[in-house]
């Protein structure tokens, strides 16, 4: 049996939580065994766990937004960008020490913030991980940032999985696979 974690960003359903959950649901049980991981309670722990699905708790640091608004403009928040990469780092070793406590063979990431912590924590702890994207990048700044994130998971993600061709085009920018 192979012990997957899903990482998900967030507690609350939304796209990313639906898909997170009925994967974990969809998973076949004699090969797969499931756990969510999860930065804090609320509705994906509580239906993950009604439908027998392990779930752990591993609160991610707080995280800003890469971007500010000037005017009608939106350009990069170099702090927050700084913050950020420094944040990664303590979420991604905890979630590292759950995942090798767990014995997890597998990682998938969901969100895009845990691509990054996720993705890096997986590294941390010598596990492969899949990059599961289902969010476009913003091409606001022209190739900025789908080059920044495709280039990082160029790294931490053994594969990465678009859910769309759009999104899969951002990641052939610097994905050669």
């Amino acid at each position: 049996m192979i012990c997957v974690a899903l990482i998900d960003v967030a507690a609350q359903m939304s796209g990313v939580e639906f898909s997170t959950l009925y994967l974990a649901q969809n998973l076949e049980r004699t090969r797969w065994s499931p756990l969510v991981i999860c930065p804090e309670e609320g509705a994906l722990p509580d239906l993950s766990r009604a439908n027998g699905i392990q779930v752990t708790i591993v609160p991610h640091a707080r995280f800003f937004s890469t971007s500010i608004r000037v005017g009608n403009l939106r350009v990069p928040n170099p702090f927050a960008w700084f913050w950020n990469m420094l944040a990664f780092f303590p979420t991604a070793l905890r979630i590292a020490k759950q995942l090798r406590a767990s014995h997890i063979q597998l990682v998938i990431t969901k969100g895009l913030l845990a691509h990054f912590y996720g993705g890096l924590a997986a590294w941390f702890a010598a596990v492969p991980c899949v990059w599961h994207v289902q969010d476009r990048v913003s091409e606001r700044m022209g190739a900025l940032y789908p080059m920044f994130i495709a280039g990082v998971g160029n790294y931490l993600a053994r594969e990465i999985i678009a859910d769309a061709e759009s999104i899969a085009r951002q990641f052939r920018m610097r994905v050669p696979r």
